[in-house]
């Protein structure tokens, strides 16, 4: 049985990722718990304890969600692999992120109107310092595979990165990363 830890900043992909994988393995997906939400079915730190005891799971983070609760140290020891996602295009990934903060959209499809970039550039461009800096100490994660979201939704080779790492020999539902299925539709959005 696996316990397997997602590591990706927000808006790299992880939440498809890891509920795609969660569907391979047959296994329970646990999405952002820290965040304690209503959606929620951890909604605590107790509760949250007791599904990392457990076996057969996968667990999507933001990076540094844990550390309230955890050191580095002991919560990646929860984990028997660890995966961490992050994302070359930063400034895109910012976009993403503004938007989804803007509108409190973060897992439906949308579009940007005309000159949203423009007028929300500043805004934009602090966002990506601050996403920067989470891909940076994702990517310093010890022990763990290192995959992008380019290289799993548009190159496709982090596909067989994560089958060698897992162990698996064959995937079913690998139509959940085709990139015509993003939140948004880069074509329409070029500025």
């Amino acid at each position: 049985m696996s316990k397997i830890l997602i590591v990706a900043p927000s808006r790299t992909g992880g939440r498809v990722l890891s509920k795609w994988l969660s569907l391979e393995l047959n296994c329970l997906w646990i999405h952002e718990p820290f965040h304690f939400h209503n959606e929620s079915f951890i909604k605590n730190i107790d509760d949250l304890t007791n599904y990392l005891n457990r076996e057969n799971f996968i667990m999507k983070v933001n990076y540094g969600d844990w550390t309230k609760y955890y050191s580095d140290y002991i919560f990646f020891s929860f984990f028997n692999k660890i995966i961490c996602l992050t994302r070359d295009n930063v400034f895109d990934t910012a976009i993403s992120y503004t938007k989804a903060l803007s509108s409190q959209n973060f897992t439906k499809k949308y579009e940007l109107e005309k000159n949203w970039i423009e007028n929300n550039f500043t805004e934009i461009l602090s966002n990506q310092e601050y996403l920067k800096d989470k891909m940076e100490r994702t990517k310093l994660i010890k022990d763990s595979l290192q995959i992008t979201y380019e290289g799993v939704y548009h190159e496709k080779n982090d596909i067989k990165k994560i089958q060698d790492y897992l162990n698996i020999t064959e995937f079913e539902h690998v139509n959940m990363l085709n990139n015509n299925l993003r939140y948004r539709n880069q074509k329409q959005n070029i500025i």
